[in-house]
């Protein structure tokens, strides 16, 4: 936010976090989900500062953040949909760039399976899929389909991407006004926000949100302001 909106909006920003519900709660925490949350901003921020130049070193600092988030946490996964999207609305046509931001944009992908067998210590079998123990009914469709697939994804990583759809499938129990549910609740999350960010955090949301719909209108400005499009469309997405 400093680089973007100079220092007073570096302090406002830092001043929101502070006292954010989920920065003190979790902070004194050895949970993921401070990790998780600096992982995936290192890797916007990243991706918006190497679409815009190109450079190697910008890449590098690119790869490394997308793969420590993909060693944090399964939720990484919204980064293959989030960087690409980010990429599609920065670049613009006819720039020398774009042939390099493509090919660094598609080196990701063999970057984070290399992360991901080193930080599984190279315990990847490349067993096929039809033989594992799969329980998530995505996993069990693509045994069906192809027996034979075989990943190049440490076994373990695979187990816990099966087990988080298994459960994200409607499984986990909810709670919601006094009453416990296994399906989805369409409205948990948004009744969640409202009740548990403060009412100025929402206030300064809201008008950021609109005064950036409008900003977008400039290009002079338009670039900067697609960086607040990314964090809204994963919200709406969970």
């Amino acid at each position: 936010p400093r680089r973007l909106y100079g220092a007073r909006g570096g302090l406002l920003a830092l001043g929101f976090y502070a006292f954010a519900p989920e920065a003190i709660a979790h902070a004194g925490l050895a949970t993921l989900d401070v990790a998780t949350a600096l992982g995936i901003l290192a890797s916007v921020c990243a991706a918006w500062r190497f679409v815009r130049r190109g450079h190697v070193g910008q890449w590098l600092a690119l790869a490394l953040a997308v793969s420590f988030t993909f060693l944090t946490r399964f939720s990484a996964l919204a980064l293959l949909l989030l960087l690409p999207l980010l990429t599609a609305m920065l670049v613009k046509r006819g720039r020398g760039v774009s042939r390099r931001v493509t090919i660094g944009m598609v080196m990701l992908l063999p970057t984070i399976v290399v992360a991901l067998a080193f930080g599984y210590l190279g315990r990847v079998s490349f067993r096929p899929i039809g033989r594992m123990d799969l329980a998530s009914r995505p996993f069990q469709g693509l045994q069906r389909a192809w027996p034979g697939l075989r990943l190049p994804l440490p076994d373990e990583y695979i187990a816990g991407l099966d087990w988080q759809s298994f459960e994200a499938a409607g499984q986990a129990p909810t709670y919601l006004f006094g009453r416990i549910t296994y399906g989805p609740v369409w409205y948990y999350f948004p009744l969640a926000i409202l009740c548990k960010w403060p009412i100025g955090l929402l206030a300064a949301l809201i008008a950021r949100t609109g005064r950036a719909a409008g900003a977008i209108r400039s290009r002079a400005r338009r670039a900067r302001e697609l960086l607040v499009v990314g964090p809204i469309g994963l919200l709406l997405a969970a």
